[in-house]
């Protein structure tokens, strides 16, 4: 396991585009396969499908108002395997921001990294939900 420079770079780049509205990096480095999954932070968000999950990024970018910058990524590899993780965070119109996290897993496909799992949460304390 080493870090990699290139998956953070093209992580970076995917969000660079991102805030641009520009779905191009979203479409590129998503893999096609049926297996590919997206996990978002509203119990509906469960998409499943390389090309369901880059629509509905591309769909959200354009409906979208708020910016989504990528705070620090870390990304590592192993083989044809690589992850990732930020603590990006949404700012919305007002000014204010919501932090979250990001993970992703990424997988060589002639040789291109290409996203294959991906999951944003919004941090709740376990206070709020467990009590004490």
């Amino acid at each position: 396991m080493e870090r990699s420079d290139e998956l953070r770079d093209l992580v970076l780049a995917m969000f660079e585009a991102a805030s641009r509205q520009d779905p191009s990096g979203i479409y590129r480095h998503t893999s096609s396969h049926e297996e590919v999954l997206m996990i978002g932070t509203d119990p509906n968000e469960w998409t499943q499908g390389g090309e369901r999950v880059a629509e509905e990024a591309r769909q959200e970018m354009q409906d979208s108002t708020t910016e989504f910058s990528p705070g620090e990524v870390e990304a590592f590899v192993e083989g044809t395997v690589g992850w990732i993780s930020s603590r990006p965070a949404w700012t919305l119109e007002d000014g204010s921001q919501i932090p979250a996290r990001l993970t992703g897993v990424f997988h060589q496909e002639d040789g291109d990294w290409k996203m294959v799992q991906g999951h944003v949460s919004v941090g709740v304390p376990n206070e709020e939900l467990f009590g004490e």
